[in-house]
């Protein structure tokens, strides 16, 4: 058996859309013989560990610990169980507007109308996928399973059984009738809303109370205003009492069946076990944990040598007591109290489990010494408590296994104190450490064996990627705009969309993500550019604003018209991005020869390709669903019209690239910076500042040198950016040097540029308003 996939509904930070969390999980008979071979053995182990490991990433606060602790809850609760949830366990904005619809200013009569199936609930699903379905259905002869057994077995199909579980409200009427007295009507004390006498003669003439309804009539007033509010969140408060707790029961229904089973437990099926993260607790944290695997060890195995020779000890430890101890006690006590009525003994009570239970101190070697553990990196004492950890689940194991069982071993968040390279490191080998500590017959100690691996630390992302080549198993969690926990099983397939120019780019995606951008996956927002110019400026720009530089927005520079690849990924991932990329207008060999020409008209460019960049024509293909050449010019052409940038949005990705400045179409960054600043006003200091960059970046260049403030650079703009085409770099830094050392020095943005920084600066600004 192995759990295939558990969906979540109401439940925390999970809204009331149903979310899916899929576990990876392999098989035995995938894999070849071990034979008599240790190596082939654990290779493959560390094969089946490898493919049954899922890697659930996400920032703070995405849901990661909330799905193990809830498999841990479900796993150890039986049908029918009361006080499993609380309140503070539905999703507070459903229960909001559970009662907004409900309760609020709804009479007793329409409260106690309110049918079962719009009661608020918690909804589970979960999937348990079968090897051999007759172990199954031998051990467990219980009709939750046997219902779901409708595969024919014959068929080369995986048997999975759906168990829906719902914890639900136990009785409807006594529910309702409580709810019901929450809006009765109750009167309050005018003298309890401060107000004054005059207010209180002016608003309620000769009446010292007054019910609910008649303050919400009088809300003009602002202390009335503020009572109401307070106690409507009161009113509300008290509705959460009786949301959970013993008005609820924990119920598990067969698919499509609304008659829950009357006694069944997931107990025997699924067994989970957890790693904490944090694990070092103090000085002695190593010492306590391997003190545990040596009295796991004992009890386990065969000790009676070393029992006989506890006897022993008991034996001399009884004489000596009794001769130095005992007898002297006895005297004293017997001077008040005659030793036939108050004779004492004292017995040695040393056996194996007591000795070595605080017996085992560990030490770190080095050169030769010997360290306490409390002078060793924090880093290093949390990987040997994981590994303890391991051994002692590894140890248990047999005894508690039932065979068929589902076995899932959860380690939280395992770079705690770790530096990234012993995170990479970790990530990359621990089926490999497992494999080495269960050893050989492993596939006869465990039916099922699967790894969960809850992480924000993108160096274990990023070995993730790395190791396995693939982003197969990854779960991503985040939040969604309406504060909801949203589950994303990543693969490569769904990345891949069918699209053959696709296929050849996700090796590009891999790569990329593995050395450069996998903490896109903990980013608020993504910014991908071009050049390294755009990269360090747009940084800059970012690092200056003071609602930007609040969030973590990650900025990566994807070497040429490469972002396109991307978007999928970041569809999938639902991040909200900016891509900046070059106009790229295609140039005729002559065009590119003579380097004075600007483009001033596209009309005669409309007919044939128009632009190069193929980030660009797949971001209209997407938006305008067109792969027609003459339609993709012509909507270029439209959107940029006179406007000095080009905006494309399909979903949370918006394109932004060059227009028309001051007549010319601008083709890169550099030309788009170039025409921007060639303004005269504000005693032409953007002027100014242009022309000292252009002389900082290359100050031997005759043309450059001569250029003065009266110098017109517009029709020379795309001459300039050929200039510049070899000193990007120099670009880049002298743009944020003379900024910081230069007080008269600065530069208007390219529109596209600010327009762009403009729409990611509204996103965080939307989601301060919803909060």
């Amino acid at each position: 058996m192995y759990l295939e996939s558990i969906s979540i509904k109401n439940y925390r930070k999970f809204g009331n859309e149903e979310q899916t969390i899929k576990f990876a999980h392999s098989s035995w008979a995938d894999l070849s013989e071990d034979g008599e071979n240790q190596e082939i053995t654990e290779l493959n182990t560390e094969k089946y560990l490898s493919k049954s490991s899922t890697l659930m990433v996400g920032k703070n606060n995405s849901g990661k610990s909330t799905v193990i602790s809830l498999l841990k809850t479900l796993r150890s609760t039986r049908c029918g169980a009361t006080d499993v949830f609380y309140h503070s366990d539905f999703n507070l904005d459903y229960l909001k507007d559970w009662y907004k619809k409900y309760i609020e200013y709804k009479s007793e009569s329409d409260i106690k109308r309110v049918e079962v199936k719009d009661l608020p609930v918690l909804e589970f699903k979960l999937k348990i996928g079968i090897d051999e379905a007759d172990d199954v259905i031998g051990k467990f002869e219980d009709v939750l399973i046997i219902r779901d057994l409708n595969t024919n077995k014959d068929e080369d199909v995986p048997i999975v059984i759906d168990i829906q579980i719902k914890y639900e409200v136990s009785n409807k009427t006594s529910f309702l009738k409580s709810l019901s007295e929450l809006t009765s009507s109750q009167l309050i004390k005018l003298s309890k809303i401060n107000l004054s006498n005059e207010e209180i003669k002016e608003l309620f003439p000769e009446k010292t109370e007054v019910t609910i309804e008649e303050l919400r009539e009088k809300q003009g007033s602002e202390k009335i205003e503020k009572f109401i509010a307070y106690y409507d969140d009161a009113n509300f408060r008290r509705f959460l009492q009786y949301i959970g707790g013993k008005n609820y029961v924990l119920n598990f229904y067969p698919a499509n069946n609304e008659t829950p089973a009357n006694d069944f437990s997931l107990a025997p099926l699924l067994k989970v076990t957890t790693i904490d993260a944090n694990t070092v607790k103090d000085d002695r944290t190593l010492s306590n944990a391997y003190n545990k695997i040596v009295s796991n060890f004992l009890r386990n195995n065969e000790t009676d040598d070393m029992d006989e020779f506890v006897d022993h000890m008991n034996f001399q430890v009884k004489n000596k007591v009794d001769e130095k101890i005992t007898e002297i006690l006895q005297d004293a006590v017997t001077s008040i109290e005659s030793a036939k009525n108050l004779q004492m003994n004292l017995r040695p009570n040393l056996n194996l489990r007591t000795i070595m239970n605080h017996g085992v101190i560990y030490e770190y070697e080095e050169n030769g010494n010997y360290i306490p553990e409390n002078q060793f990196g924090l880093g290093y004492t949390n990987l040997m408590v994981i590994i303890s950890e391991i051994v002692d689940y590894i140890q248990l194991y047999g005894n508690e296994d039932v065979n068929g069982a589902v076995n899932v071993l959860c380690i939280e968040e395992p770079e705690s104190f770790m530096h990234p390279q012993m995170q990479e490191l970790f990530i990359k080998n621990i089926s490999k450490a497992i494999a080495k500590l269960i050893g050989r017959k492993a596939r006869d100690k465990f039916d099922t064996f699967q790894i969960i691996i809850s992480t924000h630390s993108s160096s274990v992302l990023n070995s993730k990627i790395h190791s396995g080549n693939t982003l197969d198993n990854i779960v991503y969690l985040s939040v969604n705009d309406n504060s909801s926990i949203v589950s994303v099983n990543i693969k490569d397939e769904d990345i891949l969309e069918g699209e053959h120019e696709n296929k050849k780019a996700i090796n590009y995606i891999k790569k990329y993500l593995r050395l450069e951008a996998s903490d896109i996956f903990f980013a608020d927002a993504a910014v991908l550019v071009e050049g390294v110019t755009e990269d360090t400026y747009i940084r800059y720009l970012i690092d200056q604003d003071e609602i930007l530089n609040k969030h973590h927005i990650k900025v990566y520079r994807i070497d040429g018209a490469h972002s396109h690849m991307f978007v999928s990924l970041l569809n999938t991932l639902n991040i909200k991005t900016i891509i900046y990329t070059d106009l790229d207008l295609k140039r005729s060999k002559k065009e590119k020869e003579t380097t004075q020409d600007v483009i001033k008209d596209l009309s005669d460019k409309i007919n044939n390709e128009l632009t190069t960049n193929a980030s660009l024509k797949v971001m209209i293909e997407r938006t305008y669903e067109t792969q027609n050449a003459a339609e993709m010019n012509q909507l270029l052409v439209e959107k940029i019209d006179e406007n000095e940038w080009l905006e494309l949005s399909n979903d949370k990705i918006t394109m932004f690239s060059q227009g028309k400045i001051q007549g010319n179409y601008a083709t890169s960054f550099e030309e788009a910076l170039i025409l921007t600043n060639d303004v005269i006003f504000e005693d032409n200091k953007y002027k100014r500042s242009i022309i000292e960059l252009l002389q900082y970046i290359r100050p031997g260049t005759t043309y450059i040198k001569r250029l003065e403030v009266n110098s017109t650079l517009v029709p020379d703009s795309y001459k300039l950016q050929v200039m510049l085409t070899r000193d990007k770099s120099d670009l880049s830094s002298g743009l944020v040097y003379l900024r910081e050392t230069e007080l008269d020095f600065e530069l208007l943005p390219p529109k596209y540029i600010e327009i762009g920084l403009l729409r990611l600066r509204e996103h965080f600004e939307r989601e301060s308003v919803y909060e």
